[in-house]
């Protein structure tokens, strides 16, 4: 048996400092293929994939870390052997932000990856771990059984919303089992369903290359980049932000060995309007999502050279400003 509590209590001592600054957009598909997708805010400027070999009492896996993570303490989302893949979105409706132990959700993924096979030994590991866990999140899980859940998950407690078949699931920076005050990421969330919600043919790459670079304005119902202004107000709401740093989405394709072994990472690292999308497997990882000695990839590099042509400080100061003719359509899947 694994001891979990031991494990965690052993990576709070060692656990890395996260950026507090972290909303997200994401959401879990069983349309088709099951698709796991985290389009990732944060405030860590960098962030690079790394494959961690198996050994006698943990899977390989590949995940998401921050630059500097070089020991990947914290995984911010990401895959192992045995068919589980898993990402999380900051929630900030679950319980007031006055708790002395927070920013755990990278170590409790990382323990995940580690140690879990389905989304119920996922369920397990929330039940053992000690109180209080340090997270504030939503956590979202999928396996090769084709089990597919979100755990809205505080310091002392987790709900868990199961993805039905054939249905797509979405969660932003609140949660729905949490306060009506202190929803953040709504707008982004209504964005998501519009563009979600009757999709049928739901791809790994519409979410990466289509979802991650769409600049629809709820509140207005239109869609800057087919307007006619060129200089258009960030007001934050759109789901590419000016942090977006990588857009991912886990495809579970079927395995004859029924484990995570065909999983495919489509993987946007960067600002991801401006970035490119690689195909991620436990065979390859691309160079150009591995970090070089300053802990920086290629597609991170050549994104955010695009990216600082794009954003423009206003006279006031009190929004950045977006030059959409700098910014392409994006492509759909």
């Amino acid at each position: 048996m694994i001891h979990f509590k031991h494990i965690l209590l052993t990576a709070l001592l060692v656990g890395a400092a996260t950026p507090a600054i972290r909303p997200c957009t994401s959401c879990i598909s069983t349309r088709n293929t099951p698709i796991l997708w985290k389009h990732r805010d944060t405030g860590a400027p960098h962030n690079f994939l790394a494959n961690h070999p198996a050994t006698d009492s943990t899977y390989e896996y590949i995940a998401l870390h921050n630059q500097g993570d070089t020991l990947g303490l914290e995984a911010w989302i990401g895959m192992n052997r045995a068919g589980l893949a898993i990402m999380n979105t900051a929630s900030y409706n679950l319980a007031p932000d006055t708790a002395t132990l927070k920013d755990r959700e990278g170590i409790i993924m990382t323990l995940a990856l580690q140690h879990c096979a389905t989304v119920s030994d996922f369920a397990r590991l929330l039940d053992s771990l000690p109180r209080p866990l340090g997270v504030q999140a939503n956590f979202g899980v999928i396996d090769a059984t084709g089990e597919a859940a979100y755990f809205e998950t505080s310091g002392h407690h987790a709900t868990r919303f199961d993805v039905d078949p054939q249905t797509t699931m979405v969660r932003t920076n609140y949660s729905h089992s949490g306060s009506s005050s202190g929803r953040l990421g709504v707008a982004r969330e209504k964005v998501a369903r519009l563009y979600l919600d009757n999709r049928t043919d739901l791809t790994p790459r519409y979410l990466t290359d289509t979802l991650s670079s769409c600049f629809y304005d709820i509140s207005t119902s239109t869609d800057i980049l087919a307007g006619s202004d060129t200089i258009v107000p960030d007001k934050g709401d759109y789901i590419p932000r000016y942090i977006s740093t990588a857009s991912i989405a886990i495809e579970a394709i079927s395995s004859p060995d029924g484990d995570g072994s065909h999983y495919v990472m489509w993987t946007r690292l960067g600002y991801p309007p401006t970035s490119e999308t690689y195909a991620v497997t436990f065979d390859s990882i691309p160079d150009a999502l591995l970090p070089d000695r300053a802990g920086i990839t290629p597609a991170e590099l050549k994104a955010d050279k695009a990216k600082a042509a794009i954003y423009h400080r206003g006279k006031s100061g009190k929004y950045r400003l977006i030059d959409t003719s700098r910014l392409k359509k994006p492509t759909q899947h």
